[in-house]
């Protein structure tokens, strides 16, 4: 409802707001590939209040990258998208009068929502970049510093999810764990947790006999020929369920012995070298 062109002008930005996404710095550069600053020019006619979000966003980024992606810092940085998405709504809304001439608003309008969107979209690209990165480096750690269910591949716990809901059709708290969207495996096994399935030897056996065992030899290392001849598959899941008790037994901790092998460390100390692992 309110034009701002003719306050921008004045204070000295003569029709256009840039806001830019500063490269990013060694270690995370590594990650994200972000080399060079980017800009994004935005034209009046513009709200204040937008504007003033969107250099709240620049800021926080910048708090961001100086805290090297911090969790805490990447949190605050997705709550101001949420913002900017509210404030595009208002703006797409407002009507601008006292434009000059040869402006059109509405146009103008529809080119700094995209441009805004693409500013967003850089930024949580970087953000998903970092996380996903994380999220691999602590897996590789937990793969032999973890527990069982820690070794076991995303696509077999998305899997056994699945199935477990077929089996139990009726079950609600199982309905309602969601494996689409890109949820984790850590999030499905700890939902799973909390409903009183444990994901370890006992309930892949269960599961192996009811599903095609050709899925998951390279993960197991399971050898689905011998001599030549491909083997049954009541043989093949027989030699899964020897690596589904082999490989659980051989991350089983015994509590209060400490013995010269990384999975037999307490807990504690186990949690105080993966403090270290991660940046």
């Amino acid at each position: 409802m309110t034009d701002f062109y003719s306050n921008w002008y004045r204070s000295g930005n003569y029709g256009k707001r840039v806001l830019t996404v500063l490269n990013d710095r060694s270690p995370i550069v590594e990650i994200t590939n972000a080399f060079y600053p980017l800009k994004y020019t935005l034209y009046t006619p513009l709200l204040q209040s937008l504007t003033n979000i969107l250099e709240n966003v620049e800021s926080q980024y910048l708090v961001m990258q100086h805290s090297k992606y911090s969790d805490e810092e990447m949190k605050n940085t997705l709550k101001l998208f949420e913002l900017v998405e509210k404030e595009i709504i208002r703006y797409n809304n407002a009507t601008f009068i006292n434009s000059s001439s040869n402006n059109n608003p509405n146009w103008k309008k529809c080119d700094n929502i995209k441009i805004i969107r693409r500013f967003n979209a850089e930024i949580r690209w970087r953000i998903q970049i970092v996380k996903r990165d994380r999220l691999l480096r602590e897996r590789h750690f937990s793969s032999f510093l973890g527990n069982f269910e820690d070794s076991i591949s995303p696509k077999m716990i998305h899997h056994i999810l699945t199935w477990l809901k077929r089996k139990d059709p009726e079950k609600i708290e199982l309905q309602k764990i969601r494996g689409k969207n890109n949820k984790s495996k850590e999030e499905i096994i700890s939902k799973l947790n909390e409903i009183g399935i444990k994901m370890d030897s006992s309930l892949l056996c269960s599961y192996i006999d009811d599903n095609n065992p050709m899925h998951y030899l390279k993960e197991w290392d399971i050898k689905s020929h011998k001599n030549g001849k491909r083997l049954k598959n009541s043989e093949i899941r027989k030699l899964y369920k020897i690596e589904f008790i082999k490989r659980e037994k051989s991350y089983f901790r015994e509590p209060g012995l400490v013995k010269p092998t990384l999975r037999d460390l307490p807990l504690t100390i186990e949690n105080h070298i993966m403090s270290y692992l991660h940046p």
